[in-house]
């Protein structure tokens, strides 16, 4: 418990000095002098970001040295794989019928977001078939 709290002590200590330089950049750079309000803003939305990368670097976990060789991973694989192809087709359909109908063109979040649902739901199938 004491290693535990000692962990998150450092990288809170190291998070809140990184979100600190980060903050004194982000306002020298933007205004050329020194401007605490952007400071502050930087500085308090990055330090989230920077406690999680500390803690990640410092973690001793112990996973597998070969994880790519877990089912898991060989079902992302296959998953993500067979979204890419359908990603592929409705990309195709969907020039196609700009194309021909002269329509304005779908946002690419539409598409990420197909994808994304696709892989999910590959995964899912995968993961209750085979497990």
């Amino acid at each position: 418990m004491t290693e535990i709290r000692t962990s998150w002590l450092l990288a809170g200590a190291v998070g809140i000095v990184l979100a600190a330089l980060t903050g004194t950049v982000a306002a020298y750079a933007q205004t050329g002098g020194m401007d605490q309000l952007r400071l502050v803003t930087f500085g308090v939305m990055s330090l989230p970001c920077w406690i999680g990368l500390v803690s990640l670097l410092r973690a001793n976990d112990d996973r597998p040295a070969h994880d790519e060789e877990s089912v898991e991973m060989q079902w992302i694989t296959q998953a993500t794989s067979g979204a890419f192809l359908d990603l592929l087709l409705v990309l195709g359909i969907a020039t196609t019928a700009t194309a021909v109908l002269g329509t304005d063109a779908v946002p690419t979040v539409a598409f990420v977001v197909i994808a994304m649902a696709d892989a999910a739901a590959r995964y899912a199938i995968l993961q209750r078939r085979e497990g």
